[in-house]
Order: structure tokens, then sequence, then C-alpha cells
């Protein structure tokens, strides 16, 4: 049960090439208080450009990119970050599942129970799915988990 105080996640992630010979995969998430989770959507929808479905970094430009930062600080939420830095490789899963492992542990430790991750493809979300239950049949996190991911376009959970 949620009370006024708990906070839900809001979970994105990036890869980097670093430096030539590194690779940083970065893994984001926004805490967001349960009560203010409509205030927040409705002082960050107006950033929307018409036919936008979300804002992405990578779409917009430096004005853009200010503005959202500037209405992101606004909002007075917290953010948390957890980086990996390692030889580049073709595929990062890997360091998509020790990032998000330490979110896991982190966010119990929290009392975080809910966790909005972007939907990606079906045999990803999957992935995703058997990581977090076989984090908990090894009694690595006890978070209750439900099987619904946010679809790309709407990261509402």
């Amino acid at each position: 049960m949620m009370t006024d105080n708990s906070l839900q996640a809001f979970i994105d992630e990036s890869s980097a090439n670093r430096s030539g010979n590194r690779q940083e995969y970065l893994i984001g998430a926004a805490l967001v208080a349960t009560k203010a989770l409509e205030v927040s959507r409705d002082l960050v929808r107006p950033l929307l450009l018409p036919g936008q479905v979300k804002l992405h970094w990578t779409d917009e430009n430096e004005r853009r990119r200010d503005a959202i930062i500037t209405r992101i600080l606004e909002l007075n939420q917290v953010s948390v970050v957890v980086a990996h830095l390692d030889a580049p490789q073709r595929k990062n899963e890997r360091f998509r599942r020790k990032c998000l492992e330490t979110l896991y542990y982190e966010f119990q430790e929290m009392s975080i129970n809910t966790l909005t991750l972007e939907s990606r493809t079906g045999p990803q979300d999957n992935q995703d799915i058997t990581h977090v239950r076989g984090l908990q049949s090894r009694g690595l996190v006890e978070m209750r988990t439900s099987e619904s991911l946010a679809p790309e376009q709407d990261e509402r959970s």
C-alpha cells in the first residue's frame, strides 16, 4: 500500500563511448512523490511540441534542452544515476543488468516499490522481468513486482 510519502521511480538508460576505449552505460531514475505525479506531469507536458509524444534528449536542440533542464529543476525531484564504465562491447545487456541491480537494491532500502521502466522489445522486456525474478529467488531483492512496462510513447505507471 502506498502512503502519501511514497516515491515512484521512473527509469531510463543511455550508453555512449568515452575516450576511445571506454563505454559508459548510465541508468537514471527520477524519484517522484506519488502525491505529486499529476502535478509533475502537468508541469512537464507543456514542453512537448505539437505531435511529440515524449521528451527525448537526443531529439532536442540546445535551447530546448535548457528549457527542459529548467523545468525539471523546478519540480524539486530527486534523481539517481548509476553508471558503468568498461571496455566497449557491442551488447550492453550485462551493463544494464548490473546497473539495474544496484538501483533495485537501493530502492528497496528506500522502500520504493513502484518502478517504471520504458518498454523495449518483447524479448528484452521478458529479460528484465526474468532478471528481477532471479534476484528475488536468490533473496537479493524483496520488492513486489508487476509485469507491466511503460510503452515507449507513454512512460506513465
